[in-house]
C-alpha cells in the first residue's frame, strides 16, 4: 500500500487518480525498461496533497494571492501529469473556495497517461467549475510559454518529474538552449568542470522548463518539484542553484532522504518515499510580481525529515513545519545544512599540497575484475581468453553498453603473454580493496571500467599514497582517513557513490615527488628547513587523525576535500608528523584482533597499533592548535 492510501482525507478523485497510478504502474504491458527510462513510477496521493497544501499558503502568503490555488489570477500547470495526482491535489485544496483559478493544465508525453487524466479528471473537475486542459506532447520540446494559460497572471508549475539520467530530450535545441544557464559558474563564466552530464538530467531540464514559466508569468508564481536530491548540494549544480538565487525570492527546500547512496547512523530510520536509490527532495520556490534578477537575493530555508515514508509525508502536509534559513557560503552555495563551518586560518586544501590526486580504481565488475589473491585471478583469466563455459565467467562473456567481451579478451590475451605472472604489474596487480583487505586485480580496460593508468603509474612510483574523500553527504560521523602501498579501489573507504575514495601517492605518475611548489615555500618557512613529500604526508595524516580537528571542522570535511592548517613552528609539525607517520605505519600493517571504523566500514580487524596512534594524533594537535578546539 502507499503511503497514506488510507488516509480519510484524501478526496474521492485523489482515490480514483491513486488507484488508476497504483494499476498502471503494475500494468505488466509497460515493459520494465520504459518503465525506468520514462520514469513511470507512482506519486504517493499524500506527497502530492502536501505539496499542494505548501503551494496554496506561498500563493496566500509571499504572493497576495488570497483565493491560494482557487484565485482566478492562479494558473495550475503539471508538465509530467501522469494520470493526474497533482491536478486532483490541488482540486482537492482549492475545492473549499467559493471562486475558481484561471485553469488547470496537464501535460504528458504518454498518451494512455492522458487518456487515463481525462476519464478519471474531466468530469469531477468541470462538474466542480475548475477549467482544465489535458495536452499531449512533449513538454521539454515546447517553449515554456505555451504551459500558461493565456488570462493567467500568476503560474503555478507542480509535480513530479522524471528522473531519467538520459533524457530523450538531449540535443534538442530549445531544451538545450535553456540548459545553457546552469553550465556556467555564479559569476557568469562558463563551469569549470570537466563532467557536467548530470546537469542533462530530465528531472533538470524540467526544473529549468519550470522556473521559465514562472519567470515569464508577469504576476510571478510558484514552482513546487519533487526530484532527486543531488542538486541541492552538487558541486556541478552550483551554477544551477546560482540560477535560482537570482529567479526567485524565497526557496523552501524540504528533505526527505532516503537515499541508499549514503551512510546513516546505526538505527535511524529513513525510508524513501518512492523505494529508489537516490535521495528525494521537495523545493517550493515563489517569485513576486516584478522580481528583478540583477542579484542573488533569494532566501533559503531548509528542513530534513527522517522516519518511515508516511511520517516523512505526514510531517510535510503539517502546517507547524517550517524550514529554517541557510546560512549563506560563498556563491552558488548548498540548498542543505550543513552545520556550522569552522574558518581555518592560514591552511592549505590537500589538491593545494599534493596537486596530483585521482579517485581509486571503479571496475564496474567487482566479481570478475578482482579476486581474493593473484592466483585466482590468473586461472580466471586463462579461463576467459580460453572461451571456458564455466558459470563463474558467465559475467566476463555478457556484453553491454561499456563492455565489449571480445575486445576485453584480446587485451587479457596479450597482457597474460607479456606478463603471465603478474611481476610486471601490467595483467594482474594488488588493490587496496578495502581497509586490511588487499586483494588482486587486473587492471586492464575494458574487463576493468576505469583502471586509472595515471593513479596506477603514480603507485608503482611511491611509497604510500594517503586516501581520503572530497564529499560526504552521510550522516556518520567523518572517519575517511586510510593509507595504501597497493592502487585503491574508489570504495576503499565507502561504498556509497556520493563518497568516492581519492588517492594522495608520494609521486606522481613521472616519479616527480607529489607536491606543490607554494606548499613546500609555506611549510619551510614555517619549519625552517625543506620538508619532504612524505613527512609532509604524514603531517597531514596527524591532523586528519585528530579527533579534535574533525570534530570542529565536521561540516567541511563533509563537502569538500580536507584543508590543512599549516604548522605555527618546527616543533607543531614535528609533533603531527611523527604521529602521523605512526598511523600511516599503523594503516599500513597487518591487521590485528582491535575493532575500528574506517570511512563507513566497522571492522574488527584493524591494526593493533591504531588507537595508540589516533591517541597521538590527537595529543600532538591539540599542542600544536589549542586555539582551534
Amino acid at each position: 500500500m502507499l503511503p497514506g492510501a488510507d488516509d480519510p482525507s484524501l478526496s474521492s478523485l485523489e482515490r480514483s487518480v491513486m488507484n488508476a497510478g497504483v494499476a498502471r504502474e503494475g500494468d505488466a504491458r509497460i515493459e520494465p525498461l520504459r518503465k525506468k527510462s520514462q520514469g513511470i513510477v507512482h506519486t504517493p496521493p499524500l506527497l502530492a496533497r502536501a505539496m499542494a497544501l505548501r503551494v496554496d499558503r506561498a500563493l496566500k502568503r509571499r504572493l497576495g494571492r488570497l483565493g491560494g490555488l482557487a484565485d482566478p489570477a492562479v494558473s495550475v500547470v503539471d508538465p509530467a501529469c501522469g494520470p493526474g495526482a497533482f491536478l486532483a491535489a490541488c482540486e482537492a485544496v482549492a475545492s473549499g473556495s467559493t471562486v475558481r483559478p484561471s485553469g488547470y493544465l496537464g501535460i504528458d508525453l504518454d498518451a494512455d497517461a492522458i487518456a487515463m487524466a481525462e476519464s478519471l479528471l474531466r468530469e469531477p473537475m468541470e462538474t466542480a467549475g475548475f477549467r482544465l486542459e489535458l495536452r499531449v506532447e512533449d513538454t521539454l520540446g515546447e517553449r515554456p510559454r505555451r504551459g500558461v494559460a493565456a488570462r493567467a497572471r500568476t503560474a503555478v508549475v507542480i509535480g513530479n518529474p522524471p528522473w531519467a539520467s538520459k533524457s530523450q530530450n538531449r540535443g534538442h535545441v530549445i531544451s538545450e538552449g535553456m540548459l545553457a544557464d546552469f553550465r556556467k559558474e555564479p559569476d557568469g563564466a562558463p563551469l569549470k568542470e570537466r563532467k557536467i552530464g548530470v546537469l542533462s538530467d530530465e528531472y533538470v531540464r524540467f526544473l529549468r522548463w519550470g522556473a521559465e514559466v514562472v519567470r515569464q508569468s508577469p504576476g510571478g508564481g510558484v514552482l513546487a518539484m519533487v526530484t532527486n536530491s543531488s542538486w541541492l548540494d552538487g558541486p556541478v549544480h552550483r551554477g544551477m542553484r546560482a540560477c535560482f538565487l537570482r529567479w526567485f525570492s524565497t526557496i523552501d527546500v524540504y528533505d526527505l532522504g532516503g537515499s541508499a547512496l549514503v551512510a546513516r547512523e546505526p538505527g535511524v530510520r529513513d525510508e524513501n518515499v518512492f523505494g529508489v536509490r537516490p535521495g528525494v527532495a521537495v523545493v517550493v520556490a515563489t517569485r513576486p510580481a516584478r522580481h528583478g534578477e540583477l542579484v542573488e537575493g533569494a532566501q533559503v530555508r531548509y528542513v530534513r525529515l527522517y522516519g518511515s515514508a508516511e511520517d516523512k509525508l505526514a510531517r510535510l502536509a503539517d502546517a507547524s513545519l517550517e524550514p529554517t534559513p541557510v546560512a549563506r557560503t560563498g556563491p552558488g552555495f548548498a540548498f542543505r545544512a550543513t552545520g556550522p563551518r569552522v574558518a581555518l586560518g592560514d591552511a592549505l586544501a590537500l589538491d593545494a599540497i599534493f596537486p596530483f590526486h585521482r579517485e581509486g580504481v571503479q571496475t564496474n565488475r567487482d566479481d570478475v575484475a578482482i579476486a581474493p589473491d593473484a592466483a585466482t585471478l590468473r586461472e580466471r583469466l586463462e579461463g576467459f581468453v580460453k572461451k571456458s563455459r564455466k558459470a563463474e565467467l558467465a559475467p566476463m562473456n555478457k556484453g553491454s553498453g561499456h563492455y565489449d567481451p571480445v575486445i576485453a579478451r584480446e587485451r587479457v590475451r596479450d597482457a597474460l603473454e607479456a606478463d603471465p605472472d603478474g611481476r610486471a604489474r601490467v595483467s594482474m596487480r594488488p588493490i587496496a580493496y578495502r581497509p586490511y583487505d588487499t586483494r588482486a586485480l587486473v587492471p586492464i580496460a575494458p574487463l576493468c571500467h576505469r583502471p586509472r593508468p595515471e593513479l596506477l603509474a603514480a603507485m608503482d612510483r611511491s611509497a604510500f599514497a594517503l586516501v581520503t574523500v572530497a564529499k560526504d553527504r552521510g550522516d556518520r560521523a567523518w572517519t575517511h582517513l586510510f593509507a595504501c602501498r597497493a592502487v585503491p579501489d574508489n570504495c576503499l573507504l565507502s561504498n556509497r557513490s556520493s563518497c568516492r575514495s581519492r588517492a594522495f601517492p608520494t609521486h606522481d605518475p613521472e616519479g616527480r615527488p607529489n607536491l606543490s611548489a607554494e606548499a613546500e615555500a609555506r611549510f619551510a618557512e614555517r619549519v625552517g628547513a625543506k620538508v619532504p613529500v612524505e613527512a609532509l604526508l604524514h603531517y597531514c595524516a596527524g591532523v586528519l587523525g585528530a579527533r579534535s580537528f574533525v570534530a570542529t571542522h565536521d561540516a567541511a570535511l563533509r563537502t569538500a576535500l580536507p584543508v590543512i592548517p599549516v604548522p605555527p613552528d618546527a616543533a607543531a609539525f614535528e609533533g603531527l608528523r611523527r604521529a602521523g607517520a605512526a598511523l600511516v605505519d599503523a594503516f599500513l600493517a597487518p591487521p590485528g584482533r582491535s575493532a575500528a571504523t574506517i570511512g563507513h566500514y566497522h571492522l574488527e580487524c584493524a591494526s593493533d597499533a591504531l588507537a595508540p596512534a589516533l591517541e597521538a594524533a590527537e595529543q600532538a594537535y591539540l599542542q600544536a592548535f589549542p586555539r582551534d578546539v
